[in-house]
């Protein structure tokens, strides 16, 4: 599996304290429902739209995280 679609790096420079604010953004701005949704976005197991992108961009940059958002560990 490709890591080239996951904003798991961005995710991990993010203080634990604030992740869940984060996801609900993350959430609220892709329309996303369920956890696992959120998960499988998270992981890159779903390719996101430029759109979708941009907005993962902007909530990351509110957290002064705007490079290195891109990509994870393999599985």
């Amino acid at each position: 599996m490709s890591t080239k679609f996951s904003f798991e790096s961005g995710w991990n420079s993010l203080p634990q304290k604030l992740q869940n604010e984060v996801r609900d953004k993350i959430m609220a701005a892709l329309k996303i429902t369920t956890l696992s949704s959120f998960y499988r976005r998270k992981h890159g197991n779903t390719e996101p739209r430029i759109s979708e992108v941009q907005a993962i961009e902007a909530i990351f940059a509110e957290y002064n995280i705007i490079e290195g958002i891109w990509g994870g560990k393999m599985d």
